[in-house]
């Protein structure tokens, strides 16, 4: 279960009640947010490299970079690199793009 009071504390959009994990993460690289495996740890997300697999399962197209990242909890940076997911401008466009057919 994603916990809201920790979103909204790193400044990340508020999840839905029943939002599934690879919805809300994959809503948040979509507003040019980039989440790492320690904010989803902190969030409630246990298993990142799960989420990018279900994403790039369903054909969503996002950048996994490896990248030292601070911790929320502690802040300080890791040591060692962790997972981060972004979406460049060119596939938030593209997903915005079919996520619009998708409604029409």
């Amino acid at each position: 279960m994603i916990r809201q009071n920790k979103c909204l504390e790193l400044g990340l959009p508020e999840p839905s009640d029943c939002q599934k994990e690879a919805n809300y993460v994959l809503s948040v690289i979509s507003q040019g947010l980039a989440i790492n495996t320690n904010t989803a740890n902190y969030i409630g997300i246990d298993d990142l490299q799960g989420v990018v697999f279900t994403l790039k399962r369903k054909g969503y197209l996002f950048t996994v970079e490896d990248k030292e990242a601070e911790c929320p909890s502690t802040g300080r940076l890791t040591a060692f690199p962790v997972i981060v997911l972004s979406m460049t401008k060119e596939q938030q466009a593209l997903y915005k793009n079919e996520e619009s057919r998708k409604e029409s």
